[in-house]
């Protein structure tokens, strides 16, 4: 009876050990997750707004109308833009970039990425027209895919820590077995 009790009590302290550690492990890989995807989210939002420097500064330049067809996005996910010049002046946007949190175009560093409330900004560097294209990704996506890729991960690992204790139990039993063997041999 007491080789049962220190067997469950080892289970049980061990387990939690492990949780502990694991759960330590799990915020550590959080942190990588959250820096490694930042900067793959990072780097599309400045290959997308270096492709899209010359095509909006071409628009600007012929005078080609804001009325392009914008797919109805909703706010959390849309890419949004500000064509700008040197001083920071907006020459034209796109439909969401009016209702965006964004910062002052000015404020906005060529060729650097920026955080806003809501929203991650990259800033091109000026074309020779004049012209930088500000570039905005809504927080919220990133938000997004670490909060699933987390989950994705979490759920089957602490489905694992009850299979752990029972297999951390069955241990200590076996390996405490001797124990009850030598408790017996002394009566």
């Amino acid at each position: 009876m007491r080789r049962g009790r220190l067997a469950r009590r080892v289970a049980l302290f061990t387990t939690l050990g492990l949780a502990a550690v694991w759960a330590l492990a799990v915020a550590l890989m959080s942190a990588v997750l959250w820096s490694e995807q930042d900067e793959l989210f990072d780097q599309q939002l400045v290959q997308t707004a270096h492709v899209l420097l010359p095509l909006v500064s071409r628009m600007q330049e012929q005078g080609v109308a804001d009325d392009v067809l914008q797919p109805a996005i909703p706010m959390d996910e849309a890419l949004v833009y500000r064509l700008v010049t040197r001083d920071g002046q907006v020459l034209r946007q796109s439909g969401l970039a009016a209702r965006a949190a964004l910062p002052k175009a000015a404020d906005v560093p060529a060729g650097r990425t920026i955080s806003a409330p809501d929203y991650r900004v990259y800033a091109t560097p000026l074309d020779a027209a004049g012209h930088a294209l500000q570039l905005a990704a809504p927080l919220a996506e990133r938000r997004e895919a670490l909060r699933e890729s987390l989950t994705g991960f979490l759920l089957p690992m602490i489905a694992l820590l009850p299979l752990t204790w029972l297999i951390v139990g069955w241990v200590s039993r076996r390996s405490l077995a001797p124990l009850g063997a030598l408790g017996a041999d002394r009566k």
